[in-house]
């Protein structure tokens, strides 16, 4: 870390709250990386790639959009079933991605439920 960030968050009481004040601070106006990150991932296909090296840059994408996505901090279940979506929908889109030769496993896959997740 720079030295003058690291003097800025040099009494933090925990990583959480270092990660929120970090993320607070340089987050604002990430719309448009945003964006960029929703368009790499509609537009990454798995042509040319193998499937572990197309899964691996969907999964960088992914990581890094996470970062900027609003994670509500609640008892009333709703954190889990946004957590339940933004998977399922990780799922729909490493299976659009996948080339034609999938085809029979995507619909095997989507005929399941529910539908697994990706780490199956």
């Amino acid at each position: 870390m720079e030295e003058n960030l690291q003097a800025t968050v040099a009494y933090a009481v925990d990583a959480k709250s270092l990660w929120n004040d970090l993320k607070e601070r340089y987050s604002e106006g990430n719309q448009t990386r945003v964006f960029q990150i929703k368009t790499e991932i509609a537009l990454l296909k798995h042509e040319g790639l193998s499937v572990r090296d197309y899964y691996g840059k969907l999964k960088l994408l992914w990581d890094e959009l996470e970062f900027y996505l609003e994670h509500p901090s609640c008892s009333c279940g709703a954190r889990m079933m946004i957590t339940g979506q933004r998977e399922m929908e990780k799922s729909y889109q490493f299976l659009m991605g996948l080339t034609h030769e999938f085809n029979t496993i995507r619909s095997t896959i989507l005929s399941i439920e529910p539908m697994p997740s990706l780490n199956k």
